[in-house]
């Protein structure tokens, strides 16, 4: 089905509206598809990408050369930015393709906040120092847009406050997230004066989606929630056994994401599992016409 519509793209009809026209159809009961119509070559495609995020969450050496990168690389977030780069739109649901001049001027918005609106300096030269780089900026399903910033898979995620006995974001947390906030702010800014020096068509989709635009924030893994020395505090003071320690992680970074406005914070290893079970499901579904 997808080769067909890729093929039947190159005609006059737009590949996206043939997209609709073809689930239209299957909603409706017009296109009738049994299981062994679902091409396995994507559900295969699927399993190697999920593969090959688990390798890079366990550091294996192999993952680099998959990605055409160098072994000093190891570790860093240029790693996950050429992972999402490949496979963003399998990973994210959604298209990654925005243009690059808004994503530039979104940039460029944010070091002249970061030199106190100094905008007479050459932001050039504190460009290769400045934390400004947005990672990805997507157009969602629903035509809004979606900024997403990748951190390391390895930073721990929360701290616990053993006076209290409760658990509170950590330092490396709080910057990602304040630094994502940072980035929905400016963004209406950025696209806006884009539309005034005619740089972008003022009938794009983003227009609409700029000044709605939420964040997704992925860091860190399921064994990085909480630091080891933590987590033996934490199942002392609480007597907790792992299991336990685990759901209750889980559930204080679903009360986190409750409380956050505009931004949601999931784990690589929440991410990688989503794809998984959605690759399991198509292998599984049986639809009945």
């Amino acid at each position: 089905m997808v080769k067909a519509v890729e093929n039947i793209s190159k005609e006059d009809l737009p590949r996206e509206k043939l997209i609709e026209i073809i689930s239209t159809l299957i909603k409706s009961g017009d296109l009738k598809l049994k299981i062994e119509d679902i091409d396995k070559e994507n559900r295969k495609q699927i399993d190697e990408i999920v593969s090959l995020g688990k390798d890079i969450l366990n550091n294996n050496k192999s993952a680099l050369k998959k990605l055409n990168l160098d072994q000093k690389h190891e570790g860093n977030e240029i790693v996950w930015q050429k992972y999402f780069e490949k496979y963003g739109n399998f990973l994210l649901f959604g298209s990654i393709d925005i243009t690059e001049k808004v994503k530039k001027d979104i940039e460029d918005e944010i070091i002249k906040t970061e030199i106190k609106g100094e905008v007479t300096v050459d932001t050039s030269l504190i460009k290769e120092n400045s934390n400004s780089r947005v990672d990805i900026i997507t157009l969602n399903k629903y035509g809004f847009i979606d900024v997403v910033e990748l951190k390391k898979s390895d930073a721990i995620l929360f701290k616990y406050d053993r006076s209290h006995k409760t658990l509170y974001p950590s330092v490396e947390l709080s910057k990602a997230m304040s630094q994502l906030t940072k980035y929905l702010m400016l963004l209406p800014n950025a696209y806006l004066k884009d539309i005034y020096n005619n740089a972008i068509d003022k009938e794009t989709p983003y227009q609409k989606g700029a000044e709605s635009a939420s964040g997704l924030l992925i860091i860190g893994s399921t064994k990085s929630l909480l630091s080891t020395r933590d987590r033996i505090k934490i199942k002392s003071d609480k007597n907790l056994n792992d299991d336990e320690l685990e759901k209750a992680l889980k559930k204080y970074l679903r009360e986190l994401n409750y409380s956050l406005t505009h931004i949601e914070v999931i784990t690589y290893t929440d991410l990688l599992e989503n794809l998984e079970n959605f690759a399991k499901t198509l292998k599984i579904e049986k639809l009945n016409y």
